[in-house]
């Protein structure tokens, strides 16, 4: 008598399991990338608390990618009837881990750009919404990684159906913790268009910065799609199939965000791509022509320009990011900020030409 093996052991195709397998490692590459190019900016201080957290949000997405692909190696992408309990048990184990590293993965990355806006924007009101959007993304964080880790009761239970016990309904967490992740979202879209409409700079490169911090909306994208594919893997109980796009799109979402962090920071990169949206302004210059009496030809330009002058308070403030030379001057070297000064120069220059003088 022939005894069947599982779909692993007999070799049977998984397209689903490959997609998550490539998907996963080119953003996870990508976004490693980008975690390195930002702390490799950081110069003449210490690191932040906003790089500490991106740099171990980036680190918990490797190990997502890691995961993702040894979920695959043991069945994840087949149906599950086709996968052997043990393989399934161990696919399973693995997912439950995955569903932790995403929930403290995120919370990071959002935390991390919390952070730059405390020390980009110290704006008090500012800060004060700022402060309350980090304790919600915090409490969510927490609360839905506790949630994830004690979903079963025993926790063995999460991977191992023989045993008995009980488990909350899984799609109403994942439903509730994607809700909360779209509205902490869109707070962070939302929170620092003001402070950059208020910057001393040409439109245009007000609008590009908005659209730099305003990148979460491809996150918020992801997101959306990941919970369209949320209600066959929470509905079945083919959890193996449906779980790896799920999971396909949980990958994207994670590196996205890491992706969208550290683009702010990166000066260099994203000047080089639009050089003349970040070229230094040179607002409000009058230019007046008068003759000068005794001459044919004299004439005087008087020239008023304001800038913000570099001149810093003796007191610190997590606002100064130019005072490191660094690409965190990001496009806002030119921003007024509490305790500098503005100074405005009027230069008056006289000209007069040679016939003028030989009259004399």
């Amino acid at each position: 008598m022939i005894v069947r093996r599982d779909g692993i052991d007999d070799g049977i195709p998984n397209p689903h399991g490959r997609v998550l397998s490539v998907v996963s490692i080119t953003f996870g590459v990508i976004s490693s990338v980008m975690v390195l190019m930002r702390l490799a900016t950081v110069r003449k201080r210490p690191y932040g608390f906003d790089d500490i957290s991106i740099l171990i949000a980036g680190i918990l997405a490797v190990a997502l990618t890691v995961l993702y692909n040894e979920d695959v190696k043991y069945g994840w992408g087949l149906h599950q009837s086709d996968v052997s309990k043990a393989h399934l048990e161990t696919a399973l184990k693995i997912f439950y881990v995955n569903q932790i590293l995403y929930k403290i993965s995120t919370s990071l990355t959002k935390l991390s750009i919390l952070a730059l806006y405390l020390r980009i924007f110290p704006n008090p009101s500012f800060a004060k919404a700022t402060w309350v959007t980090i304790f919600i993304v915090g409490g969510y964080g927490i609360a839905t990684t506790l949630v994830s880790i004690l979903s079963c009761t025993p926790i063995r239970k999460a991977w191992d159906k023989s045993v008995s016990g009980s488990c909350v309904n899984s799609g109403d967490v994942w439903y509730a913790t994607a809700a909360l992740v779209i509205s902490t979202d869109l707070l962070l879209i939302i929170l620092p268009v003001r402070e950059v409409w208020k910057l001393h700079l040409p439109r245009a490169q007000k609008i590009v910065l908005m659209l730099l911090f305003g990148l979460g909306f491809f996150v918020m994208i992801t997101t959306i799609v990941r919970i369209i594919y949320l209600n066959p893997a929470t509905s079945s109980t083919d959890t193996t199939y449906y779980q790896a796009t799920s999971n396909t799109w949980t990958s994207i979402e994670v590196n996205t965000g890491i992706i969208c962090a550290c683009i702010p920071t990166l000066k260099r990169p994203v000047a080089a791509l639009f050089p003349q949206l970040f070229s230094r302004p040179n607002n409000d210059r009058s230019e007046q022509y008068h003759r000068q009496p005794g001459s044919r030809s004299n004439y005087a330009s008087r020239r008023s320009s304001n800038h913000a002058a570099k001149v810093l308070s003796d007191q610190p403030s997590v606002g100064r990011v130019w005072t490191y030379e660094s690409d965190e001057e990001i496009m806002l070297d030119t921003v007024k900020r509490p305790g500098e000064i503005m100074r405005t120069m009027d230069i008056e220059v006289a000209h007069e030409d040679a016939s003028s003088r030989s009259s004399h």
